[in-house]
């Protein structure tokens, strides 16, 4: 067996002989997978009546990645799903820097992004829209890249998929009619209050902050995050619609002239429910309102189609297990903890970073851990064992 094997190994291990995991509610009607590092393939079907039977699993035979099921079984242990006897699951959203992220960005900044749109998912969309208690959300960091947000309430165990994908298509407005929307703000004339419910009230909300966002970049000749942010919108002719939203217009109230301000003054600032007009055609509003529309909404589909809100029998990382990727920790965060969680200080084993280690760098890399900046060079080089096992993991590191 490889020496870097091993070390990873002896490291999951002398982590589960000193520390708990976080059993999940009715943990003995669940179903239980696991993944290992010398073998493919998941091993899944499994079922444990108490703590000490996954934890002695865990320590004996050290999965690289450690899942249980959203979906509550009288018989968890059945080896087919329909003699399982599905009797409910939780409603989970899986947010990930892989599917939400794209362009060049740092690992700390991947997930400093994803934490932002785990956040608009709960007050924006599981607390506001659909009225859920904060006593029903459960909220874990991945120890990846991402973070598992569980609703747990009686009114959703029963929910089937189709059911399950209504709410998906809510969330990442997939299912709006988004030309009939246009119309209908520009058959008005102007665009909602900022205070109704739902899409309408979100729009209204949104024109105003992303007004703010691009003119704060603009006025800061932060060209190339300008760039990036309509790009990630999909925006085409980025360059015209700039130039667009800082021409200056006359404004006018109740028919008389006011002043003059840029459009993205006006878009930003001015209390008019119709200063969409100021953008001119429909064209003009129609991308306008596409780069709000992806502001507002969030993506919940991953590599499959098929997002994990949908599935009602999906396995999801057990909580306080190691993630076989990084060597972090599947953290639960309560939501008065939320906002000042870091993942690379407060999901980090403190304990693998004690001792010290040599090792072979074989590709260049950098990270901020526990608020200690690490960059290493190809090469031999010493190293906190913690780094060492994330490295490892990542395929930069070897003993």
């Amino acid at each position: 067996m490889p020496n870097s094997l091993q070390f990873v190994q002896r490291k999951f291990q002398e982590y589960y002989v000193k520390n708990k995991i976080q059993l999940p509610p009715r943990f003995a009607q669940r179903e239980y997978g696991f993944m290992f590092f010398d073998r493919e393939g998941m091993v899944r079907h499994l079922g444990f009546s108490s703590e000490n039977e996954i934890i002695d699993f865990l320590i004996k035979n050290l999965p690289a990645h450690a899942y249980y099921s959203s979906a509550y079984y009288r018989d968890p242990k059945a080896q087919r799903m329909d003699d399982k006897d599905w009797m409910g699951a939780d409603l989970i959203f899986d947010l990930d820097a892989d599917h939400m992220v794209s362009g060049n960005f740092t690992y700390e900044e991947m997930l400093s992004i994803v934490k932002k749109e785990a956040k608009k998912l709960i007050y924006e969309f599981l607390l506001e829209d659909f009225g859920f208690n904060k006593k029903d959300l459960s909220i874990f960091f991945s120890g990846g890249r991402g973070y598992h947000i569980h609703v747990r309430n009686n009114k959703i165990y029963q929910l089937d998929s189709d059911e399950r994908r209504e709410i998906v298509s809510y969330i990442t407005a997939s299912n709006m009619n988004f030309d009939s929307f246009i119309k209908e703000q520009l058959m008005k004339g102007k665009i909602f209050n900022e205070n109704e419910g739902g899409w309408y009230g979100k729009f209204s909300r949104e024109i105003r902050h992303v007004a703010i966002l691009l003119r704060e970049l603009h006025d800061s000749e932060n060209y190339r995050e300008i760039e990036s942010v309509l790009k990630d919108a999909g925006i085409k002719n980025r360059k015209r619609f700039m130039d667009l939203l800082f021409i200056t217009k006359k404004v006018f109230r109740e028919g008389s002239y006011v002043s003059e301000k840029r459009i993205i003054d006006i878009l930003a600032d001015m209390d008019d429910p119709k200063r969409i007009n100021y953008l001119g055609d429909e064209e003009n509003i129609v991308t306008f309102f596409q780069l709000i529309k992806h502001f507002v909404s969030i993506d919940l589909v991953g590599e499959t189609d098929e997002p994990v809100t949908t599935d009602v029998h999906r396995l999801i990382r057990l909580p306080g297990s190691l993630h076989g990727k990084t060597g972090f920790r599947v953290t639960p965060v309560t939501l008065d903890e939320f906002d000042s969680f870091e993942p690379l200080k407060d999901a980090v084993v403190k304990e693998f970073f004690i001792n010290e280690i040599k090792a072979n760098v074989k590709k260049d890399f950098s990270i901020r851990v526990l608020d200690q900046d690490f960059r290493f060079k190809v090469g031999e080089d010493i190293m906190p064992e913690g780094i060492a096992l994330f490295g490892i993991l990542r395929g930069f590191v070897e003993l």
